[in-house]
């Protein structure tokens, strides 16, 4: 059975928010790693403020990253970080991951961020942290391609936030050509079923049935009424009627033509004989 994104779509939804946790932890690792190399850089090196500053931007991104991971501030991510909202995949998380993991094992090879004066334990937490983080970048971006959905338009977050509801609402909007019911609207008490598609045409009032009704009518009057000739009264008004002729529109009648093309066999009908009508034959048998 070949593999589809929404057979993955539900495999998926674990292992993603599984990837998000240990997002959330080797992220962790990387803030931590970054304050113990900013501590040992002012504690023994001379130009101190410039690697400060380089383990303080690292603290931010790592902090800016982690808040994406998880359910806060989704307003201010979205309007100010789309790239790493739900419509977006995991591809510029993994590539700040990656160069996160770059930066923290490249702080190695300075004296200052050493094994010799960071001490064993340290030195451990920052070669540790950025070899977890590199690795999780990688498999950020590989999940990003595996679980997307490219013709519904689903990303892998999206999958990570409702697993095979997102890319079954995706395909139901584009089956019925509006806006498919949501797993979020659903938690707002709308009171419909995630199975139930949506109606595509609103049911007519009262009112605009009722002048639909009136244009029927109308039409029907106006294509048939003229059809049959009309009669009027030629005589003076009566004065005890409310509308005289006056008042009323002027209509005139139409002339009906005698009938064209007749067959000449039934132009001059003639009677039949009686004689030949089957009750006369059976009078004649008894």
């Amino acid at each position: 059975m070949p593999l589809s994104p929404k057979s993955l779509a539900g495999p998926g939804y674990i292992i993603l928010n599984v990837l998000r946790a240990m997002n959330i932890i080797g992220l962790l690792a990387v803030i931590a790693a970054s304050m113990v190399m900013l501590v040992k850089t002012v504690t023994t090196s001379n130009f101190f403020f410039f690697d400060g500053v380089s383990h303080a931007v690292t603290v931010i991104i790592a902090m800016l990253l982690v808040i994406s991971e998880t359910k806060y501030f989704r307003g201010y991510i979205a309007r100010c970080w789309p790239l790493l909202s739900p419509s977006h995949g995991f591809v510029t998380l993994g590539s700040a991951m990656l160069i996160l993991g770059v930066d923290i094992l490249g702080n190695l090879n300075k004296p200052a961020t050493s094994q010799k004066h960071m001490g064993l334990g340290f030195w451990r937490i920052v070669i540790a942290s950025g070899i977890l983080i590199t690795i999780l970048g990688f498999l950020n971006i590989i999940a990003s391609f595996v679980f997307r959905d490219r013709k519904a338009g689903v990303t892998a977050r999206q999958v990570r936030a409702k697993g095979a509801v997102a890319i079954s609402s995706a395909q139901s909007e584009s089956q019925y050509g509006g806006k498919a019911y949501s797993f979020d609207a659903g938690r707002s008490g709308s009171g419909s079923h995630g199975n139930t598609p949506p109606a595509t045409y609103a049911a007519a009032t009262p009112i605009e049935s009722s002048r639909r009704n009136d244009k029927r009518k109308s039409s029907r009057f106006t294509r048939f009424g003229n059809i049959l000739p009309l009669h009027r009264n030629n005589g003076p008004p009566s004065p005890t009627s409310l509308y005289s002729v006056s008042e009323r529109p002027e209509r005139r009648g139409m002339q009906i033509s005698a009938p064209v093309n007749i067959n000449p066999n039934f132009e001059h009908p003639v009677r039949p004989d009686i004689a030949h009508h089957p009750a006369s034959r059976v009078g004649q048998a008894s």
